[in-house]
Formats: C-alpha cells, structure tokens, sequence
C-alpha cells in the first residue's frame, strides 16, 4: 500500500460534512472545555479574510463581542437570557483581539468596544467597528456566515489532500513499474 511507504499521506484527512446546528454545538463544548480549538478556527478565518495583510499579533485572545457578564436592563430583543447566555459562547460572538486592546474593553457593551476594535491589527475584529450596534440577530448571523466559511475552507483542503494524493499514487505507481 502507498500509505504505508509514504506517510504524508497516513493518516488519511478526509472532512466529514455535519449539520450547522451540531457544528455550534461542538465548538460551544470546546468553548468551555478547552479554548484552543476555537482560537485555531479563529486564526484560520482572520487568515482567510484579504484584509488581513500581517500575521496576528503574538498575544491575542479570544474576545467575547457580547460580553460574558451583562445586566438584566438590557434590551435582550425578545430573546431569554438562557438563549443569550447560549449565544454568548457560539463562534459568531468570539473574535480574536490583541491581549491589551481586550483588556481595556473588558465586560463592557458593543458601543464602547467599538472603539477599541477599530484600533485593531486583526481585519475581522476592526470590520466589526463598522456595526451600530451588537444583538443577538448578529451573533445568529456571524455564526452562520462563519460556519459556512469554515466548511468552505475543510471542503477545499479536503478536495485538495485528495487531489494531492491522487497525483501522488499515480507518480508513486509510475516509478514502480519503471
């Protein structure tokens, strides 16, 4: 077998399409287990967006738009603070920000965060200073749109590993029978 002389193919990489819905669920799960997984996923659409013209700063963290603690006078639009405090934690609400511009918005609401948004080096995070205002119909829409560009890009490199490995089975196969 190929695979077992040529290891940059072992083991196979191969995206499983799933449903949006457990797509959010799982990234909340890592969310509260272990924030890795959401600053990679985090780092790859930062990457993916042409605005970004540099590498990330060294030290950033992720930055809740909607923040983590917030006081019941504040106009939830009809939703329940059960499904915020859901909302909160989905991807569509994180962004990455440098560590000393996250420090400065803390728990504070979108309209005083804009500020300091907009002085970002992170594309994403600075494209979020054009907003007026931070709801939960807009953590609901970055969600999607971010779900979506993130299975766009595993489909691609998916398409592209089988690609890349079907070429090399067929020079591999070439070279043998030579």
């Amino acid at each position: 077998s190929v695979q077992t002389h040529y290891p940059l193919f072992n083991p196979p990489f191969h995206f499983k399409m799933i449903e949006d819905n457990q797509f959010i669920s799982d990234t909340m799960q890592l969310k509260s287990k272990k924030p890795d997984p959401i600053k990679m996923l985090l780092k790859i659409l930062a990457y993916v967006d042409e605005k970004q013209e540099a590498l990330l700063p060294d030290k950033w963290q992720i930055e809740h738009i909607f923040p983590r603690k917030w006081n019941d006078n504040y106009d939830l639009n009809g939703f329940t603070a059960d499904k915020i405090n859901e909302l909160v934690e989905t991807i569509g609400n994180l962004t990455p920000f440098e560590k000393s511009h996250n420090i400065k918005a803390s728990n504070e609401y979108f309209i005083k965060k804009r500020k300091s948004y907009k002085q970002s080096k992170i594309a994403m995070t600075q494209e979020l200073s054009r907003l007026t205002d931070w709801r939960p119909e807009n953590i609901i829409n970055r969600t999607n749109e971010m779900i979506r560009k993130l299975k766009s890009i595993l489909l691609t490199w998916n398409d592209n590993y089988d690609a890349a490995k079907q070429l090399y089975d067929q020079q591999h196969r070439a070279e043998e029978s030579t």
